[in-house]
């Protein structure tokens, strides 16, 4: 196997547009994506080691999208780590769930297909009831900062881990719903 590092763009174009022009474009390629490689592996490295205010200063420069300077360290370092990767993956479901998980802690999305909703509308579903119902307005910030533009959140499942309960929430609106009621509803829509 190939190491990324290694790769030359000229290497995989066909030799009937291989022109010399075209060979010297392809090792000016090679050459930022080499230096693109070594800034995200630089990034990566200072992030795990860098104190709070170098971190700060990071997230700035790398333009992290939903990241906040009252965050605990260890989210910090990581929303610096990812900021490549949510650039890469942005609008996508793998997006909101990695941003989801690395703030909150726990989370997953359903989109419509999944649970019989109308098209680019999806669900959130966490266990993270305690932080996301103190700050209900950064947790829509959260997941609008990465989300596609036309998807729409439909909902906000709350999994409770006693009595089989979920909470759902759609914005600023909570309501109670046992595990049945919401199984109902899925089931229905």
């Amino acid at each position: 196997m190939r190491d990324l590092k290694d790769s030359k763009l000229s290497t995989t174009l066909p030799t009937s547009i291989l022109t010399e022009s075209i060979e010297l474009a392809s090792n000016a390629s090679d050459s930022a994506f080499n230096r693109l490689l070594k800034g995200m592996l630089k990034v990566h490295i200072d992030a795990g080691t860098a104190d709070e205010n170098t971190l700060d200063h990071m997230a700035v420069e790398m333009h992290a999208d939903f990241y906040d300077r009252n965050f605990d360290i260890s989210i910090k370092r990581q929303l610096v780590k990812d900021a490549y990767l949510y650039k890469f993956y942005k609008g996508t479901p793998f997006a909101v769930e990695r941003l989801i998980k690395t703030v909150y802690g726990v989370g997953e999305v359903k989109e419509w297909f999944e649970y019989g909703g109308q098209p680019y509308h999806f669900r959130v579903y966490t266990k993270n009831r305690t932080k996301i119902e103190e700050n209900q307005e950064k947790f829509m910030q959260a997941i609008g900062s990465v989300k596609n533009l036309r998807s729409f959140l439909d909902d906000i499942i709350i999994i409770y881990n006693t009595y089989n309960e979920l909470s759902k929430f759609t914005y600023n609106q909570l309501s109670q719903y046992t595990y049945n009621q919401l199984r109902n509803e899925v089931l229905n829509t």
